[in-house]
């Protein structure tokens, strides 16, 4: 082979390696996009969800502990049964903190990052395996 062909060769490569280099980065940014998108998304449905659903129980608590304090003639003690109610809710979510708030959010961000599939997709396919088992 000729040596002026071969130093073409290894010429070109260091120029190929930047080419891949480059294909790779910009396909990694790709990725990274689309799940902080993913990310994003899931988290302001979450959070609008979250608001709305906080809304809802305000004015029903204000509903109950009015009820209460009718039934009871102490409109006082109706507000204060409805706090020792949020109080109970609030030592029983603290202690099921774990397996009711910590690992769903960590499977969720792990099915995200870690997936071709989105959570969507992961979530859909799972509730269809759940159907087909019944």
């Amino acid at each position: 082979m000729d040596t002026g062909k071969l130093k073409d060769r290894f010429g070109k490569i260091p120029e190929q390696f930047e080419d891949i280099i480059e294909a790779y980065i910009e396909y990694y940014k790709a990725v990274v996009y689309e799940k902080l998108v993913i990310a994003i998304s899931g988290s302001s449905t979450l959070i609008i969800l979250a608001f709305l659903l906080f809304i809802g129980i305000h004015f029903l608590s204000i509903g109950a502990a009015l009820l209460f304090g009718y039934l009871l003639s102490n409109y006082i003690l109706g507000f204060v049964i409805v706090g020792g109610l949020y109080f109970l809710m609030a030592i029983l979510v603290y202690l099921m903190r774990n397996s009711w708030i910590v690992n769903p959010v960590v499977r969720a961000f792990r099915t995200i990052i870690y997936t071709e599939d989105g959570i969507f997709d992961t979530i859909v396919s799972s509730e269809n395996n759940e159907t087909d088992e019944k």
